[in-house]
């Protein structure tokens, strides 16, 4: 696995960090159907290049339906609507066949709707063709 590659988020001394860099004041364990948005993982190959685009995991459905359960079937062999613990690789297949297009996944960011409790991701994507290693 490159080195570029990172799981489990960012953390520092044991706290999530936000697409700012600073440690977040509401965490996932603390507050668990409130928390603030923290980084799940990036990329550090293309972090620092301008991004392409950025999707919400729940429009995603909310734009069309039918074609998320197919990309979803595709990819992961049923219908998913949970990403945080996906494979940021399969994510990035999940979304390049969503918008039929070759996409590099940059960064994932968890948010928590506050209204519900429930998780939803935005995924940050670069257009292109990736490095071979």
């Amino acid at each position: 696995m490159p080195e570029s590659v990172r799981f489990c988020g960012d953390f520092v001394n044991g706290m999530f960090v936000g697409l700012d860099g600073k440690v977040v004041k509401k965490d996932k364990f603390s507050y668990p159907y409130s928390y603030d948005p923290f980084v799940l993982w990036k990329n550090k190959e293309y972090e620092a290049k301008e991004y392409y685009m950025d999707v919400y995991s729940d429009r995603l459905r909310m734009w069309d339906n039918k074609k998320f359960n197919v990309c979803s079937i595709l990819v992961w062999g049923k219908v998913v609507s949970d990403f945080g613990d996906k494979k940021p690789k399969d994510i990035e297949s999940f979304l390049s066949l969503y918008f039929c297009k070759e996409l590099i996944l940059v960064k994932i960011i968890e948010y928590c709707n506050v209204s519900s409790g429930a998780p939803y991701w935005r995924f940050f994507l670069h257009e292109g063709v990736k490095h071979e290693e």
